[in-house]
């Protein structure tokens, strides 16, 4: 009870859309990995930041961008039923940053609420006006008044 369904004739399951990589900070406090040094560090270049064998958020948009070129794109079918890729939140604001081309700052300002729907566009004719991707909303959370 409570869930949505979607026509769907495939899923692909892809690790290309998970979570940004901690690397040697996953599963430590805050505050023993977050010294002034690497806060300073974050600070003065956060997209390329990236953790010891981690990754950046600039290497999460790489990933993310390349799997919905990749594995989306192709299948979207104009009027069809909707494309859906479920994914982390992090990897959503950096694909939002790509869409966007906003500066690596403005990740942390987006909200995404979980199991949130955040819709892009694309449109392919270059000729138009708005080709490429356009945002169509973000933290979309109306499905979930009724639970």
């Amino acid at each position: 009870e409570g869930a949505v369904t979607l026509p769907c004739e495939a899923a692909t399951l892809s690790s290309e859309i998970v979570e940004l990589d901690m690397g040697d900070f996953a599963g430590r406090l805050r505050a023993d990995v977050y010294s002034a040094d690497v806060r300073a560090t974050i600070a003065a270049n956060p997209w390329d930041f990236k953790p010891p064998n981690g990754e950046s958020q600039h290497e999460v948009e790489v990933r993310v961008r390349s799997f919905v070129e990749r594995e989306v794109l192709p299948v979207a079918v104009p009027g069809g039923p909707p494309a859906v890729v479920v994914a982390h939140g992090l990897a959503i604001k950096c694909f939002l940053r790509h869409v966007l081309g906003s500066d690596a700052a403005m990740t942390w300002k987006v909200r995404l609420d979980n199991c949130s729907i955040t819709e892009v566009g694309f449109e392919e004719d270059v000729t138009a006006r708005d080709a490429g991707w356009h945002v169509l909303r973000v933290n979309d959370t109306a499905h979930l008044r009724e639970l």
